[in-house]
């Protein structure tokens, strides 16, 4: 068991990046099962109850990238608003209340809201399932999680027009940007800060040190983040950011 260092305070923050091999499945480590046994309550095969991953930022967001051995298994509450990337397989989930089955394959984005209660089925035809989510830093903390509710999931659309379009406003924010020309502006974070590159290229600056991401690429501005970015024509993201106090913080295991 290891603790993830709090990395969204202090002096000369600088961004960090999810390990880009991470979306891959490298450098994932196996996942103590009991470290999130709060959050369901029903488990379709313990014997296939298995799981690796890698939490490369844990601040006022938890950034997760895990693979799954695919089964089923009951949630009676999400403890917050979850944000998840399908990377490889298929999920469906079943929310109680509606008896509806969703199904989200790879590369589909989707919102699971906090309260959500239902079956959440991972298959995959080629090797294990595998996910990046995105959830509030106190999510871990069994205290902290809201009784049950009607809401049900739903697929995040990316609008193609320019702009800055919000797709979802809660204890964080999603928000699509899109830049049809060349930007540069400084950027100074008072809360986490997490993109997603989705066309053209990001380009940072802070501290001294400059790096470029491109497509694919998931870099965090911590809170008291302080430095420059550019973005070349063309350029997409998805943008969270974080609105509330900073959450409880919580040893990720």
């Amino acid at each position: 068991m290891s603790a993830i260092a709090d990395r969204s305070a202090g002096p000369g923050v600088k961004w960090v990046e999810v390990p880009p091999g991470a979306r891959k499945g490298s450098g994932l480590a196996p996942y103590d099962f009991n470290a999130s046994a709060n959050l369901v309550d029903w488990v379709e095969s313990m014997e296939d109850a298995q799981s690796v991953h890698l939490t490369p930022y844990c601040g006022d967001f938890v950034i997760d990238v895990v693979e799954i051995k695919p089964n089923a298994v009951h949630t009676p509450s999400k403890p917050g608003d979850e944000f998840l990337l399908v990377i490889n397989g298929v999920l469906r989930l079943l929310t109680d209340s509606t008896k509806i089955e969703q199904v989200f394959k790879a590369g589909d984005m989707l919102m699971i809201p906090a309260g959500w209660h239902g079956i959440y089925r991972m298959e995959s035809d080629t090797g294990w399932f595998r996910e990046l989510a995105i959830t509030p830093g106190d999510y871990f903390v069994p205290a902290l999680i809201p009784p049950p509710n009607d809401r049900s999931p739903y697929p995040l659309r990316l609008p193609l027009s320019s702009g800055k379009h919000e797709l979802f406003k809660g204890r964080y924010v999603l928000e699509a940007d899109n830049i049809e020309h060349a930007d540069s502006r400084s950027v100074t974070s008072s809360s986490d800060q997490i993109i997603q590159v989705l066309a053209g290229m990001l380009s940072l600056s802070a501290g001294g040190e400059s790096a470029s991401f491109g497509p694919g690429s998931i870099v965090v501005l911590p809170r008291g983040f302080a430095g420059t970015a550019k973005t070349l024509p063309g350029y997409r993201a998805l943008n969270a950011r974080w609105l509330g106090a900073p959450p409880q913080k919580v040893s990720r295991v």
